[in-house]
């Protein structure tokens, strides 16, 4: 009889670690156990060979002898009167149902092996390894039904304060939308997902939620901007103005000499947290609104006021001026 590679047998090199053939071993018995290829005898086989090879390679002390004497020191090891194995359908050493069962956790040696019990095994690769095995006298889990994803639109006052909304489906869906969503948060709604099998649980719906623009609003994070337009005449003596916040209007007061641009801190009026009851600031940019559509009257006296200016009344400008005469020998 031709020594054998159990090496070869489980597609891995001879210099390959523990893992390695843990890993090896796993990927194939999943692959070619006989509950998973029922009447094919060449999966059966090659089931039994790579079974043999990881009970050797996966005992130090089996190995060892391996990799000194090789296949040939295992030679009817386990046989039993007249050169069988008691209970063993495989024939060879262990049943390599019994490998298979004592490796992936479960119980049970030589006969049926329940797959379908309340444990359930991951093979690594996103599939529940319950469900690979089923039919004749062995146990399945009820399936579940898949998950399903849709995205719904909301205004940016139903994410700062909550709301209840619809969503259709075949059906109408109340979704409750919680105080201080973001754009892309994902809301799971249980058991309105795909159906599932007889017996089996539905999958669950989850909503990713997209915020619409908003005309006076945009949110950074937890806190919300706006910019607001104020007179010439406040931006110069300050006065105090009203300012829309998510949560209603608020009075503010703009400091005399404000420049457009500028920006004011409303603190705590920004958007709630999901996860504690801090709340972000709302940031109020300022834009100083120059008046349009003047009459000649109105153009002089601006004329006239302007004119009576000095260069002290204008800093920013002056010290522009300064840092400019730097660069006037240039060319």
């Amino acid at each position: 009889m031709p020594t054998e590679d159990y090496y070869a047998d489980l597609g891995i090199p001879r210099s390959a670690s523990d893992d390695d053939i843990k890993k090896a071993y796993r990927k194939l018995a999943i692959k070619y156990h006989p509950d998973r290829n029922p009447g094919n005898k060449a999966a059966e086989e090659k089931f039994k060979k790579i079974s043999k090879a990881y009970d050797v390679l996966s005992d130090p002390r089996k190995k060892q002898m391996y990799d000194q004497f090789g296949s040939d020191s295992f030679a009817g090891a386990g046989a039993g009167a007249g050169g069988q194995t008691g209970g063993n359908p495989f024939g060879g050493g262990r049943d390599p149902r019994d490998i298979f069962a004592q490796f992936f956790g479960g119980g049970g040696g030589g006969g049926s092996f329940n797959f379908g019990g309340a444990q359930s095994f991951n093979d690594g690769e996103g599939f529940d390894f319950s469900e690979l095995f089923g039919g004749g006298r062995r146990s399945r889990r009820p399936r579940k039904g898949g998950d399903l994803q849709s995205e719904l639109e909301i205004d940016l006052i139903d994410a700062f304060a909550g709301a209840d909304k619809i969503f259709h489906t075949d059906h109408e869906i109340k979704v409750h939308i919680p105080a201080g969503v973001g754009d892309g948060s994902r809301l799971r709604v249980k058991g309105e997902g795909q159906h599932a099998p007889a017996g089996g649980e539905n999958g669950d719906l989850f909503i990713v939620v997209r915020l619409k623009d908003d005309p006076i609003f945009t949110k950074e994070g937890q806190n919300v901007l706006c910019t607001l337009p104020i007179p010439l005449e406040t931006a110069v003596n300050g006065g105090v103005v009203e300012v829309p916040t998510l949560a209603g209007p608020l009075k503010m007061k703009i400091p005399a000499g404000s420049q457009s641009g500028s920006t004011l801190r409303l603190k705590g009026r920004g958007f709630p947290s999901l996860k504690s009851s801090l709340c972000g600031d709302q940031l109020v940019k300022l834009l100083v609104e120059i008046p349009s559509e003047l009459t000649k009257q109105q153009s002089d006296l601006l004329r006239y006021f302007m004119e009576s200016l000095k260069s002290s009344n204008y800093p920013l400008g002056a010290k522009f001026a300064k840092d400019a005469s730097r660069y006037s020998h240039v060319g």
